[in-house]
């Protein structure tokens, strides 16, 4: 195209995220999805769309963040380790949420942009969904309401703590990225898992978590090994703070 080829690698990585038997149903959107997108990219490049500093720095950033995905990836996998059965039934006498008491809730959710530090703690003193409606739309934020299912065995050991801490009605928001969530619980039921499900799942989630440890570990030693300086009021937060 325009004297640049297509190769059946861009093809295939443009059809990662695509289930394999629908693959060849689809490269021809692929193929189209590729063309329109180097078309735009040759019309920057001839309008210097790529000299511009913010382009420039998008370019780095984005850079910086796939290398840091690839350096996690290999991280984790160094880390992995055969898993036995007898640390998976140990860990699953740890975790009844993954197996026999493992949990169903249909939830209420409110979705809406990610508010200011300031925002957030007005919005703490919400006790129902409604409290949550109400603040939000004192702040000017519009919220979106759908239903959602949430499931014990998919949450983090964190997500269900705060779960079963909630009062009867009382929203739990996250916060992922430039979205939060806040879900309200409506009704929940226990769906046990068959053996062979849950230890698949224990087995998946030490796995995650040892990768995870190994992550923080060798982040912590490079950067006690790096010379890092900060100008005046961007120190990091205390311990403490950074908790908060």
């Amino acid at each position: 195209m325009n004297g640049e080829a297509i190769t059946n690698s861009d093809l295939q990585l443009e059809l990662a995220s695509v289930p394999p038997n629908r693959r060849k149903e689809l490269q021809s959107l692929a193929v189209q999805s590729l063309v329109q997108r180097k078309i735009l990219a040759q019309f920057a490049k001839e309008s210097k769309v790529d000299r511009s500093p913010d382009f420039i720095l998008q370019t780095r950033r984005m850079e910086e963040a796939l290398l840091a995905q690839r350096a996690a990836q290999q991280i984790a996998a160094s880390a992995r380790q055969p898993v036995t059965t007898s640390a998976v039934n140990g860990y699953l006498d740890r975790h009844p949420e993954l197996s026999s008491q493992r949990k169903l809730f249909l939830v209420n959710q409110l979705q809406f942009p990610t508010p200011s530090p300031e925002v957030i703690q007005a919005l703490k003193p919400a006790k129902t969904e409604q409290d949550l409606a109400a603040l939000l739309a004192q702040h000017g934020i519009v919220a979106r309401r759908s239903q959602a299912t949430m499931d014990t065995a998919e949450l983090s050991d964190s997500a269900n703590k705060k779960m079963a801490s909630l009062s009867a009605g009382e929203p739990l928001v996250f916060l992922e990225g430039q979205r939060a969530i806040a879900s309200t619980v409506v009704s929940e039921r226990i769906v046990p898992l068959d053996g062979e499900q849950m230890q698949q799942i224990a087995r998946n989630r030490m796995e995650a978590e040892r990768g995870s440890a190994a992550l923080r570990q060798r982040v912590d030693m490079l950067r006690k090994q790096a010379e890092i300086t900060y100008a005046k009021g961007y120190t990091p937060p205390r311990p403490a703070q950074a908790a908060k």
